[in-house]
């Protein structure tokens, strides 16, 4: 097998808390794979797979990483021994916590994140449009600048001036007949 690198890592039983915190540490990453039945060195020790072994540790993967992580979980036979294979994603919302705390990988280790780098990364990861950005500018100099093309009842288009229309209501507009 492998050898543990950025995104491997080994596990030798089934360590539920650690296997999540390697979970967000993946996902804040690029991704990787656990494997739960093969020691650091990369020899197969195998691991009890029950009836609901799978199912559990999908509950607590979901249920303990924010945001939620929903990674594919599958058994596989190797040198006549089972062994799980957990496949991270990259998380599209960074970083991803673990039992509420933030965790990133670096090389072969999973690290608990600072709490300037947990803001810096949230904000990098999160897209934020021209839109949805705050201006700073209040609606008097907004309408000032800003005009907008109504179409009249009789299907005109008009020029009218946003500052116009402050304080009016719908059907304040619309009852004059100008449309809007």
């Amino acid at each position: 097998m492998k050898s543990e690198k950025e995104n491997i890592e080994f596990k030798r039983s089934l360590d539920v808390k650690r296997i999540v915190q390697t979970v967000a540490s993946f996902a804040t990453a690029r991704g990787g794979t656990i494997f739960v039945g093969i020691n650091n060195d990369g020899d197969v020790v195998g691991v009890d797979v029950g009836k609901s072994t799978i199912e559990n540790l999908s509950n607590e993967i979901v249920r303990n990483t924010e945001p939620r992580q929903y990674p594919s979980i599958k058994v596989q036979k190797k040198e006549n021994k089972d062994i799980i294979q957990i496949l991270v994603e990259e998380g599209q919302f960074k970083p991803v916590f673990a039992y509420n705390v933030p965790y990133k990988r670096v090389g072969r280790s999973n690290h608990k994140l600072s709490r300037d780098e947990t803001i810096k990364m949230g904000r990098e990861s999160q897209a934020i449009y021209w839109d949805e950005e705050i201006c700073g500018a209040d609606i008097s100099e907004i309408c000032a600048i800003v005009s907008k093309r109504v179409i009249t009842r009789n299907g005109m288009i008009k020029q009218r001036h946003m500052h116009s229309r402050i304080g009016k209501t719908f059907n304040d507009i619309s009852s004059r007949g100008d449309g809007v």
